[in-house]
């Protein structure tokens, strides 16, 4: 039974319980997401409070025990208070573009601003972090002619995304920024006063991780499945062959969504993973009558929504080598301490069975180091 059509249920418990399973699940938790689709928040949680076996496997049930029980989180009502908005399935701004992810969908999406400023027609502008002048200004310029037409959304990190956020604000117009950390955090840093406009502009700040969540690598990874999900259509202006805009872009591509990518040389690093796009079926855009185009064509009424993307804001090493849990551990591992797979498997969501069967492939690679039964990056 869908979340969005249960009938006489009590919303304010379930906005309780959705609020603590975004602190003990992470994205993309197919367990997670069928029990809750099945049972509804509330129960959901009891089914893991109760240890009921009968509803959902030892593992999950472990890993979602042990993040409960190391879960720090404030009351909702103080996250209200604090002008962070809780939305769920069958609340009116849950951007309906999300269902297309299926059981991948988020649990839940917290906001940071305005809530319903997700049901606006959204276009996602992304990149590359390392990107050129001429990239930058590409950005720029598409997002300041566009704004007024669509909402203009993306990751918040240096480059391509930067750019595309501040053409929005010089247009006068809102913009979002999809985190991979909590709402109330700025990653990166530097970029604090761009998160502080986002805000004062009208535009929000979206992340399905608690507040007070960390920008850890694989959430960026995670976080791209909902920018494809809430999009019509996503262009990438800059991306090099290992950047996040193109994991964005393949989301996107294989829920139906619309890709421009812009064109580049040859011999330009941040123009190969764009010019691979195009070579794989992404459309060539290089102006905004192109994307306008892209998203209606010619002749069509203009219809709603696209995209966003961020390429995550750290190197890439495990990428293409390992799976997503493993490059996953070897994120949370500390250089410079070593910790045990239990605490490695809460940090995770994961259970100690699969941890440890995953720190000991990244030991044969010799990608991190043991020492007592406790593991550390090598």
């Amino acid at each position: 039974m869908s979340i969005a059509k249960l009938d006489a249920v009590d919303w304010t418990a379930e906005r309780h319980a959705a609020m603590v399973w975004s602190a003990i699940a992470e994205g993309a938790d197919l367990e997670a997401s069928c029990l809750v689709q099945q049972f509804g928040y509330v129960r959901a949680l009891e089914i893991v409070q109760n240890n009921d076996l009968a509803h959902a496997t030892q593992k999950a049930l472990w890993r979602w025990r042990a993040r409960l029980q190391d879960a720090r989180f404030e009351s909702l009502e103080r996250y209200q208070q604090r002008g962070y908005t809780l939305v769920l399935r069958g609340d009116e701004c849950w951007p309906i573009g999300l269902e297309d992810l299926g059981e991948q969908r988020p649990l839940c999406l917290w906001v940071r601003g305005d809530p319903q400023i997700l049901q606006c027609r959204m276009l996602g502008i992304v990149g590359s972090r390392d990107a050129t002048s001429s990239g930058e200004r590409a950005a720029l310029d598409l997002a300041y002619q566009l704004a007024g037409e669509y909402l203009i959304v993306s990751g918040g990190a240096y480059g391509i995304d930067a750019q595309a956020h501040r053409g929005a604000l010089l247009a006068d117009q809102p913009t979002v920024i999809v985190s991979a950390a909590g709402v109330d955090r700025v990653y990166p840093k530097s970029n604090a006063q761009l998160f502080a406009q986002c805000i004062e502009n009208g535009g929000a700040i979206v992340s399905e991780s608690i507040p007070g969540a960390e920008p850890q690598r694989f959430r960026f990874l995670l976080r791209n499945r909902i920018i494809a999900g809430i999009s019509k259509a996503l262009v990438v202006v800059e991306a090099g062959v290992r950047s996040g805009a193109l994991n964005t872009a393949r989301h996107a591509l294989e829920i139906g969504r619309e890709v421009g990518a812009y064109p580049g040389s040859v011999h330009s690093p941040q123009h190969q993973g764009t010019n691979q796009l195009i070579r794989n079926g992404a459309t060539l855009v290089m102006n905004a009558q192109h994307v306008r185009e892209l998203i209606a064509p010619i002749g069509a009424e203009l219809q709603t929504g696209v995209a966003l993307e961020y390429d995550g804001g750290f190197a890439l090493p495990l990428e293409n080598e390992f799976d997503l849990l493993t490059d996953r551990i070897y994120d949370v591992l500390s250089k410079t301490h070593f910790e045990s797979a239990e605490t490695i498997s809460r940090r995770v969501g994961a259970d100690v069975v699969s941890v440890r069967m995953k720190l000991s492939r990244l030991a044969l690679a010799g990608k991190i180091a043991q020492k007592e039964g406790k593991w550390r990056k090598a």
